[in-house]
């Protein structure tokens, strides 16, 4: 009795088995998500999303649909019995879409290719691939994408407000995601970066765009007062590899402005030079 109650365990444990192997393998699956991480944006480009599936020729029914940002309805979604996809307004004339098919006709392996056409900053977020059928399951993937908006310029100069006192001011203007701003100094004699913590910044964002500017005082005698004292202002972003950077030759004592922008050249005039200049001019009229 024990030995056929142990024999017909055996065999439902193996039928059993042999059923959630039969499932798995007949259930809709995804193999691959291919989601660009960085796109730049306005560029036109190949900006696939692409997520490959497989699934059963017996599944019916087979809906895909694509999500932006966790929001419960789809910007995207198609039918089998539908040959349209019905795609959001707002996604309507930034989509591209082509149904690429591998293997055998039925539902080996699918690819469902989405490409993006001239992205703006309100499409980054997380994108999520969702595919079902009534007889396979269903199941889902996501990634993330940032549009990447090239700053408009990058400025870096100090003002001096009397013979010992100076403000560096770093800013930098329209552009995305929120970038980060670091001030560093170089001495002459040991040629190393030193990072200055003491500075203030603010952000302003507009029109889904970041300004963002950096002060820091700087006094003359915390500097070596025989030699000049380079500042570097470096531009870095969180998710894209697009850093900048700009710096200026600092003379404890010399009363003038230096500035450095994007194109990475300097030019130097004295306070008050206009002012006195437009005195002249207005006597001599």
């Amino acid at each position: 009795m024990e030995l056929r109650r142990g024999c017909v365990l055996q065999a439902s444990l193996l039928f059993c088995c042999f059923f959630l192997a039969t499932w798995t393998a007949d259930a809709v699956k995804i193999t691959r998500l291919t989601v660009p991480k960085v796109v730049e944006s306005g560029k036109s480009g190949f900006y696939d999303l692409d997520c490959q599936f497989q699934c059963n020729e017996s599944d019916a029914k087979l809906v895909v649909k694509w999500y932006f940002n966790r929001e419960p309805e789809p910007f995207y979604q198609w039918i089998a019995e539908n040959e349209k996809p019905v795609i959001q307004d707002r996604f309507q004339d930034r989509l591209k879409t082509d149904r690429a098919v591998e293997g055998n006709e039925g539902c080996d392996i699918l690819a469902w290719h989405l490409r993006i056409e001239k992205p703006t900053v309100n499409m980054t977020g997380h994108y999520r691939c969702h595919v079902s059928s009534l007889e396979g399951g269903e199941d889902s993937a996501e990634a993330s994408m940032v549009v990447f908006v090239r700053p408009s310029v990058l400025r870096f100069n100090y003002t001096k407000w009397s013979s010992d006192r100076a403000t560096l001011l770093c800013d930098v203007t329209d552009t995305y995601p929120q970038p980060t701003l670091k001030l560093y100094r170089i001495s002459a004699a040991a040629k190393t970066e030193t990072e200055i913590e003491d500075v203030v910044v603010n952000i302003d964002k507009r029109d889904g765009l970041f300004n963002v500017s950096l002060t820091s005082e700087v006094l003359d005698s915390s500097l070596p007062q025989d030699e000049e004292t380079v500042f570097i202002c470096r531009l870095s972003y969180k998710d894209v590899m697009h850093p900048k950077s700009e710096r200026i030759t600092y003379i404890p004592g010399l009363t003038k402005v230096t500035e450095s922008d994007h194109t990475g050249s300097g030019s130097c005039m004295r306070p008050f030079g206009w002012l006195i200049i437009s005195l002249v001019i207005l006597r001599l009229s």
